[in-house]
């Protein structure tokens, strides 16, 4: 993620902590987005944890490649194709 410098003493960075955010369990239905080569992988995991704490509704979807960024970048690949048919069907 890109921050300007001292980002961590602006206010509004408490809401990038999961664990502390209170208002997460306002969100609506959460897709979590992960894969074996996804650097974040273990974040994710843990993000649904936290959405499970908080009764916050989610799927986890945990296939394919590409890495964090493969289905943003790489859409039209077939693994990601089924990824996002996966969403469109929820």
């Amino acid at each position: 993620m890109v921050f300007p410098r001292k980002y961590n003493k602006d206010p509004r960075y408490k809401y990038l902590l999961f664990d502390d955010n209170r208002n997460i369990s306002l969100l609506p239905p959460v897709s979590v987005i992960t894969n074996a080569t996804d650097e974040l992988r273990e974040m994710s995991y843990h993000f649904t944890d936290i959405l499970e704490k908080a009764g916050v509704k989610y799927s986890l979807y945990d296939k394919g490649e590409g890495g964090h960024m493969g289905i943003i970048f790489e859409p039209y690949e077939v693994n990601n194709m089924e990824i996002i048919r996966y969403l469109c069907s929820e």
